[in-house]
């Protein structure tokens, strides 16, 4: 197994543009800080987002874009359920639309915010409007990492292209949202001579870097990783119950691959010390959760792999099923050859 993988992210061949196709990230190295840079001032944002889904998952949600503070929090997210645009302010109610991504459907998405509400666009067209829902406050503040194509633990993958992701710090209006739409199918980009509070602008025009330039300032560009890389690592993250062979499956092996050490472990304990059999299963016991949780440690810090509270359950009911088969077996066959007390 490739503990380091490539990062699934490449240039598009013929236009501009970015394609995700399984395990990629794209992300801005330098963070974000409003408390000294006052970033959006009046607690209003705006993002446009053109971009082309390749798939509709139904498995599991698929982030496209993320402020992420680099300390375990997605302040704000957009993400895909199957063909739905779902938009999510930290600690709050989602709000969203439903057909919004179609898949191999080309998209331009606007959401732009402000005290008195969120009003979204599809294609320059006001589709709808969340009054008294914010994305900021003086509650909340955005700040961090911009993060692409990926969750910040790297598990909820999106597939598609990306032609352009705009922010600004203003709230715009319908006509505007109109206009850039159209400038942005016409030219690529928006007039960012003629919109203020443009604070980035990415057309990905690069094509042979590992750099997406903001192209309305020296700072906050984005990085393109070689390999896959995870920016929140998750230790020991509880799974919800799922009816799927493959996570019925994981359960099965995450037991049975320990049933072996808590039968063979005891009985060289047996032969090889002088213990009494109930120190010898709780040492048993011990040990078998101690290497199934410095495992989840390992695991936790490797791209392909993820730490998981269910496994480290599965590991410890596999050790103590062990056990208990070898105190079956013992007290059935060998019971007169030692004294158990």
């Amino acid at each position: 197994m490739n503990f380091y993988p490539k990062n699934k992210v490449k240039w598009l061949p013929d236009k501009n543009g970015i394609r995700f196709y399984g395990r990629g990230i794209v992300y801005s190295p330098e963070f974000f800080n409003v408390q000294k840079q006052n970033i959006f001032p009046n607690n209003s944002i705006t993002i446009e987002l053109w971009l082309q889904p390749k798939t509709e998952p139904n498995k599991y949600t698929s982030q496209i874009f993320t402020f992420y503070d680099g300390k375990g929090v997605d302040l704000l997210i957009l993400r895909q359920w199957k063909s739905e645009l779902e938009i999510i302010r930290s600690r709050h109610k989602s709000i969203g639309l439903g057909n919004a991504l179609p898949s191999g459907t080309p998209r331009f998405i606007t959401i732009t915010s402000e005290k008195r509400g969120t009003v979204l666009y599809i294609d320059g067209k006001r589709i709808k409007y969340y009054p008294a829902y914010t994305l900021i406050d003086d509650t909340m503040r955005i700040y961090g990492q911009f993060v692409l194509g990926n969750s910040p633990t790297g598990k909820q993958p999106w597939k598609g292209d990306i032609f352009g992701l705009a922010i600004y710090n203003r709230f715009l209006m319908e006509k505007e949202a109109l206009q850039n739409y159209q400038n942005w199918v016409k030219n690529g980009s928006p007039a960012a001579s003629e919109n203020k509070g443009l604070i980035a602008l990415y057309i990905f025009d690069e094509r042979s870097e590992n750099l997406i330039h903001n192209k309305v300032g020296m700072r906050y560009h984005l990085f393109m990783p070689g390999t896959f890389q995870i920016l929140k690592k998750i230790v020991l993250t509880w799974e919800d119950f799922r009816h799927s062979l493959s996570y019925l499956s994981d359960i099965f092996i995450n037991i049975i691959g320990f049933i072996p050490f808590g039968f063979i472990f005891p009985a060289f304990l047996f032969r090889a010390t002088s213990l009494t059999k109930y120190r010898i299963y709780i040492i048993t016991f011990l040990i078998g959760s101690g290497m199934s949780l410095v495992i989840e440690l390992i695991q936790a810090n490797l791209p392909v792999r993820s730490s998981s509270l269910t496994d480290l359950l599965c590991n410890t009911a596999g050790t103590t099923i062990g056990v208990i088969l070898f105190h079956t077996f013992h007290r059935l066959i060998f019971s007169s050859k030692r004294d158990y007390y």
